[in-house]
């Protein structure tokens, strides 16, 4: 009788107390124009756009400000070299208002591909803003990829590089690695 009276107690005692907190659940979010998929979308950050060749997400409210955001190029036939886009991009951030180039670095992500990133400063009209340009190789189509994020400009570039570096280990491709077309049945 006194397990069950304890059992009662203990029921009545959960039953009263504030509910756990249940974690997030990470949704997975497809782009069927980009061809790639976000396994999950980091903490901090909700989906914003993923409407046709838009796919971005943004900071969420009590987070520090910042906008993340996909460009494709376009599919080619040849390879694609990764070091002249960066350096294009030096010279893109230079002819930018008020800007402040602070470089480029390769680097290499999990699934053993290469990336470049770049990191500029410049005036958006609205002030000081810094971005993150990170320029790759769709996973499996033959085009440039390249993640953008940019956010007001503060002392907080290896946070952000972080956040960067956890999207874009997020992604995978829709496709599969074999484009070749389909062969009519035979009779």
């Amino acid at each position: 009788m006194r397990i069950i009276i304890s059992l009662l107690l203990l029921s009545a005692v959960i039953a009263c107390s504030e509910p756990a907190e249940v974690a997030e659940v990470d949704t997975r979010v497809e782009s069927p124009t980009l061809a790639i998929a976000l396994t999950s979308i980091p903490a901090g950050f909700e989906l914003e756009t993923n409407d046709g060749d838009a796919l971005s997400v943004r900071a969420v409210k009590g987070q520090p400000e910042g906008r993340l955001w996909f460009e494709m190029g376009p599919l080619v036939d040849g390879g694609i070299n990764l070091v002249a886009v960066v350096n294009a991009q030096r010279a893109s951030y230079e002819a930018l208002p008020d800007s402040t180039f602070f470089g480029n670095r390769e680097i290499q992500m999990m699934n053993g591909r290469v990336a470049w990133y770049s990191r500029g400063r410049f005036d958006d009209g609205t002030g000081e803003v810094e971005e993150f340009r990170v320029s790759t190789l769709h996973p499996v189509q033959n085009r440039q990829m390249t993640l953008f994020y940019r956010y007001p400009a503060a002392d907080d570039s290896a946070e952000r590089l972080n956040d960067l570096l956890l999207l874009l280990s997020e992604i995978e491709s829709l496709d599969s690695p074999s484009k070749e077309p389909s062969e009519a049945p035979s009779e």
